[in-house]
C-alpha cells in the first residue's frame, strides 16, 4: 500500500506557485529574457503577486499562466507597479499600469520622454495651440481638489504632442470598466487616470508590437 501512494504522489496538482518555479514554465518564458536573473525576478515578482493578492490562488491556472506569458513577452513584471495581476470570479485578468504604458511607449525610436500628470483646482493650468502650460505655485500647499489629467509625449525631433482630460471623463470610464471598482482603480486612483488620459494620448504615437 505504501508503493501505492508513492506512485501517485508524482500525478498530484501542483499550486501555482510549484507551477511557476517549474522547470517546465521556465523553460517556456527563458526566450523572452536575456539574463538568467531578470527571469528569476520576473519569477519570484509573480509568486509575490500570489502573496499581495491572496484570491489569485483559486483563480483558473490557465488564465493566470497566460497573463504572466503575455507579460514576459513584453519585459514587464507583475510587481503591482508596471502591472497588475486581478482576480475576477476564477479569472486572472492582467492590467498594465501607466509606468508600465510609458516602458513600452520608449522603446520607439521617435520617442524620448512620455510623461502624465494630474492638475487640481488651485493650478494655474491653460491650453494654449494644444499645449498644456501648467504651473504649481506651491506644490506642499493645498491644490485643492483634483480637477483633471494630461499627458504629454516628446519626440526625439523636439516636437511634443498633448492630450487632457476632465476627471468627469476619466471617472465615465472607470464606470464603464469591469475593474472600475477593484484594484487599482480603488488603490491607485491617479495612476489609472494617467493610464487613461496616456492610452488617448497613444493612438498619435508610433506604435510598438508591445504597446499595440
Amino acid at each position: 500500500m505504501a508503493n501505492e501512494g508513492a506512485k501517485s504522489e508524482p500525478n498530484k496538482a501542483m499550486t501555482l506557485k510549484e507551477t511557476i518555479k517549474s522547470e517546465a514554465f521556465k523553460g517556456a518564458t527563458s526566450a523572452f529574457f536575456s539574463k538568467p536573473e531578470n527571469q528569476e525576478r520576473f519569477l519570484q515578482a509573480a509568486v509575490n503577486a500570489q502573496v499581495r493578492v491572496p484570491k489569485l490562488a483559486s483563480c483558473d491556472k490557465k488564465s493566470f499562466l497566460m497573463s504572466l506569458m503575455q507579460l514576459a513577452q513584453m519585459g514587464l513584471y507583475p510587481d503591482g507597479r508596471n502591472a497588475h495581476l486581478i482576480p475576477y470570479g476564477n479569472t486572472c485578468t492582467l492590467i498594465i499600469d501607466y509606468k508600465g504604458m510609458v516602458t513600452l511607449a520608449l522603446r520607439s525610436e521617435k520617442v524620448s520622454k512620455v510623461e502624465a500628470f494630474s492638475v487640481y483646482k488651485n493650478d494655474h493650468c491653460r491650453l494654449v495651440n494644444g499645449e498644456v502650460i501648467h504651473e504649481v505655485d506651491n506644490p506642499f500647499g493645498d491644490r485643492g481638489e483634483l480637477i483633471g489629467f494630461y499627458a504629454v509625449c516628446q519626440f526625439k525631433d523636439g516636437t511634443k504632442k498633448y492630450e487632457v482630460m476632465s476627471k468627469k471623463e476619466v471617472d465615465d470610464i472607470r464606470k464603464r470598466s469591469r475593474a472600475g471598482q477593484s484594484g487599482p482603480w480603488v488603490t491607485d486612483y491617479e495612476e489609472m487616470a494617467k493610464k487613461t488620459v496616456f492610452k488617448r494620448l497613444s493612438k498619435w504615437l508610433p506604435v510598438t508590437p508591445d504597446l499595440e
